[in-house]
């Protein structure tokens, strides 16, 4: 049986932004799930909270990463 993977999304140094609302965060900013199929969910921690649905990892970080931002998988958690 293939389990889930799940991840987090951390930044070590937040993109510089015009956007008026936006905030410089740093930190795990989500926590994620990579399905067998490579499907991922994200659930974001800003409230309000979203929760977002991508076909691949390679998706989400082709939209939504920039040097400071990354994936930080969490392989150490075993399954019973």
């Amino acid at each position: 049986m293939v389990y889930p993977r799940l991840f987090d999304v951390t930044v070590d140094e937040p993109k510089p932004s015009t956007h008026r609302n936006s905030t410089l965060t740093t930190g795990v900013i989500a926590h994620g799930v990579q399905f067998a199929d490579g499907t991922i969910v994200i659930r974001y921690l800003e409230t309000p909270s979203s929760t977002v649905l991508w076909a691949s990892i390679d998706d989400y970080t082709q939209v939504h990463t920039h040097p400071g931002k990354r994936i930080v998988w969490r392989d150490s958690i075993t399954h019973g």
